[in-house]
């Protein structure tokens, strides 16, 4: 069994593919209707998330996806440029790994882990 894709409920399409195509370097693999919603199929490398509207993104949630980059300030400095802010961190942790969490454009959680540090 693999992890197909990580679905993530969006108050504005367009914002939020924007910021994962610019920022994150997602591309677009996919634009369906499902019982007349949109959902946006975003792909890099081995990764797929699944863009939908939704009116739940006001609600507080600790879900959280994450993604493992090999340079977390240059990932952060993208995200800055889009105006999503860095919500904690970064952080060194004890066995070597740096992290920091982000708020995204529908308030979605995303969280950067650097592995090893330069």
């Amino acid at each position: 069994m693999r992890v197909h894709h990580y679905g993530i409920e969006v108050k504005d399409m367009e914002k939020s593919i924007s910021f994962y195509k610019k920022a994150l370097h997602f591309q677009i693999e996919k634009k369906v209707k499902f019982m007349e919603e949109e959902i946006v199929f975003l792909r890099l490398e081995d990764v797929r998330l699944e863009l939908f509207l939704g009116d739940h993104v006001n609600k507080v949630s600790h879900t959280h996806i994450c993604f493992e980059v090999p340079c977390i300030t240059e990932v952060l400095l993208r995200c800055k440029e889009y105006d999503y802010c860095i919500v904690e961190g970064p952080y060194e942790l004890e066995i070597g790994w740096k992290t920091a969490f982000v708020t995204g454009p529908s308030n979605e959680t995303i969280e950067f882990l650097q592995m090893s540090l330069r």
